[in-house]
């Protein structure tokens, strides 16, 4: 089965794409923080 990215996710600006970038990169130190990894087994990951 292949993957389609709908329409409207086509037309993401790049402002768009840098914003999402930003929101998932705060909620992975988030999830990271709340497991209370330390820098060293983040970089396992």
């Amino acid at each position: 089965m292949q993957y389609r990215v709908p329409r409207e996710q086509s037309r993401l600006t790049s402002q768009d794409r840098a914003e999402a970038a930003k929101l998932e990169r705060r909620i992975s130190d988030l999830v990271n923080e709340a497991y209370g990894l330390t820098p060293e087994e983040i970089d396992l990951l």
